[in-house]
């Protein structure tokens, strides 16, 4: 994921450049390169947000599948809430207060 940001920034700033530098020197063959890239991401975007709502009661809860939650969840079976000698009882208990709920999928 940070390689991907990385690049996505990269991209951001190489059409953003095209942009400054067409305009400033008013070369139109880069000023259209920049048309056509921009127009194209923002048909992405767009195409994405319709799928993505489109397709947004097909996701399914994946925890079982996910190494943190089998962590978690192991380690809340032997959760005692004694924060005086157990820094990771307190680490949940922030946790459980901070976002008012207590375990893993559901708040109460």
């Amino acid at each position: 994921v940070p390689v991907m940001l990385i690049l996505v920034g990269l991209v951001i700033v190489i059409i953003g450049f095209l942009g400054y530098f067409g305009t400033v020197k008013q070369h139109q063959t880069m000023l259209l390169i920049y048309a056509v890239v921009f127009g194209i991401i923002i048909i992405i975007q767009l195409a994405a947000g319709i799928l993505a709502f489109k397709f947004k009661g097909q996701v399914t809860d994946k925890t079982e599948n996910n190494t943190v939650a089998k962590k978690m969840t192991e380690y809340l079976k032997v959760y005692n809430g004694d924060t005086s000698t157990n820094s990771t009882d307190r680490f949940f208990n922030s946790i459980m207060l901070e976002f008012e709920c207590c375990g893993m999928n559901k708040p109460h």
